[in-house]
């Protein structure tokens, strides 16, 4: 992608001023790596390619300014909705099923005709204060959440995604547990910073109103959703304590020519705390669902099998087996009949 497509993405979305030398910035890099793959793809379905970028550009700035507009009446003679898919797809980094994108998401939801861009948002990032079984009180420790934790003892790989949608999901197979990180910090630091130049609340609470005016001013997704994504990469990768996870991180950006943010502090500004629980981690799950709303249930998940792996490996399948009451009554019975 060259340095001016660049910079129009970088207008249309964030409103930036130009950098000097009319340079893109290039902390954006890794974002603009992933704009270029997703417009690589749609390309094929397009005709005049300066067009169809042009209508890309467009479309920010309708989904911005018609964000609680049900996604049907968005299109026009010379905006195709589809279009506005892949839009939403590029100004968000979110998840959405739009034509010629194939692959690089697990969770692929569909823009529904009748929702708003603010409603789609608030479905394909549920919030949740509390466990639905109701077991707040049991107790956790996050330690078990750090990657190298979860990799040597749980069999559980990282891949890294483009969409925040996948964030923290952990599929599982007979043989093989994943787990989706995302992948682009520089990308959150950007929207957080657009959002504190527009005079936007810095925002952890969370609140409709501001979650609509994140996307109206700035084209961000909510602040609370930015903040606590960058606090759960911290919990997967600690920056003090566990330096075998920030040694697992940097073979991963190094490998996968990842966005060289995720190696630097992640903590866009210092937290406030309302009391002085909010300096504590989270000790227990009901902890968990209030520091995390956004991603505790996820997090609930991953931390569940952490802390009860499910063998992958044959030894550690073997094992298992071996430890089953059903395995004992087996050898019992072979014993039994000798002593007759």
């Amino acid at each position: 992608m060259d340095i001016e497509s660049k910079r129009k993405i970088e207008r249309s979305i964030w409103s930036t001023t130009d950098n000097p030398g009319n340079e893109s910035n290039p902390r954006l890099e890794s974002y603009f790596g992933y704009c270029h793959r997703e417009m690589r793809q749609a390309a094929v379905l397009a005709g005049n390619r300066v067009e169809w970028f042009n209508s890309i550009l467009s479309a920010f700035d309708v989904l911005k300014s018609n964000h609680d507009k049900p996604k049907r009446d968005l299109g026009s003679p010379s905006l195709d909705l589809s279009v506005m898919d892949l839009g939403l797809r590029l100004m968000l980094m979110t998840g959405c099923r739009a034509p010629g994108t194939v692959g690089g998401d697990v969770f692929r939801p569909r823009w529904k005709d009748h929702e708003s861009l603010v409603q789609y948002i608030g479905r394909v990032y549920p919030r949740s204060d509390a466990p639905p079984d109701g077991r707040g009180g049991q107790l956790l420790s996050l330690h078990k959440l750090g990657a190298d934790y979860l990799k040597s003892c749980a069999n559980v790989d990282i891949r890294w995604t483009d969409h925040l949608t996948d964030h923290l999901l952990l599929l599982k197979g007979s043989d093989w547990k994943t787990l989706y990180v995302f992948a682009h910090p520089a990308f959150i630091f950007q929207s957080l910073q657009t959002l504190v130049d527009a005079g936007s609340k810095r925002g952890t609470e969370q609140s409709d109103k501001i979650d609509a005016e994140a996307l109206s001013r700035s084209g961000c997704l909510p602040p609370s959703l930015l903040h606590e994504t960058l606090l759960t990469l911290e919990i997967l990768f600690p920056p003090v304590g566990d330096a075998r996870s920030q040694r697992l991180l940097a073979k991963e950006v190094t490998k996968h020519a990842l966005d060289p943010m995720l190696l630097q502090s992640l903590q866009f500004q210092p937290s406030d705390h309302e009391s002085p629980s909010d300096a504590r981690k989270p000790t227990d799950i009901h902890g968990l669902y209030q520091r995390f709303p956004f991603w505790a249930a996820r997090l609930h998940d991953l931390w569940a099998e952490a802390d009860d792996p499910v063998p992958v490996s044959y030894i550690g399948k073997f094992t298992e087996k071996k430890k089953s009451p059903s395995s004992w009554v087996q050898l019992e019975e072979p014993h039994r009949r000798r002593q007759h």
